[in-house]
């Protein structure tokens, strides 16, 4: 019963996640646009580079692990 539970949680947070990235590409959409009229091409990029690196940096030092201590054994082998 518990794993129908675990389940259903992961398929409303799929949906969830779905509807917010769209949400999200259609708000960027429109700032690009509005954005368009005053400034060029190559600092919209800059401004979307500056803001994105970081947040990609956290991500990764965020969910990255820590190497593995102790011995290490080849596959099949003691």
């Amino acid at each position: 019963m518990k794993a129908t539970a675990e389940l259903q949680d992961n398929i409303l947070q799929g949906i969830s996640l779905i509807v917010g990235a769209v949400f999200l590409l259609a708000l960027t959409d429109a700032l690009v646009k509005y954005l368009s009229a005053s400034m060029s091409l190559w600092q919209l990029y800059v401004i979307a580079s500056t803001l994105s690196l970081p947040i990609l940096f956290g991500l990764i030092i965020g969910h990255s692990e820590p190497p593995p201590q102790g011995k290490i054994t080849p596959l099949g082998g003691d």
